[in-house]
């Protein structure tokens, strides 16, 4: 069993966020790019519009999985933390302690 700490589950979130950080400034510069390149207007918007979807699509699957993986390790934590008052509960028991 994986242990997980505080300090595990912020490095992970950090992680993510320039994830997400980085997907967005590139969605901005795409964008960017596009309104200033040299194209007829309703060419321009159709392929801003394009690549805005796209980007979205992006930032969407990688929101999923960021959302997925602090679960499954939220999980694992509960589960964790389960484990132990269980034992601790068993071992005060063993000991004449009576419930906890």
């Amino acid at each position: 069993m994986q242990h997980f700490t505080k300090n595990t589950l912020i490095t992970d979130m950090k992680r993510e966020s320039i994830l997400l950080g980085f997907l967005g400034g590139l969605a901005i510069g795409a964008a960017l790019g596009i309104l200033f390149a040299p194209d007829k207007g309703e060419r321009t918007r159709e392929r801003l519009r394009r690549k805005g979807e796209e980007y979205l699509d992006d930032v969407r699957e990688k929101l999923d999985d960021l959302v997925e993986e602090m679960t499954e390790k939220f999980e694992d934590v509960v589960n964790e933390a389960t484990g132990r008052v269980r034992r601790a509960t068993e071992k005060a028991e063993e000991e004449g302690f009576g419930s906890i």
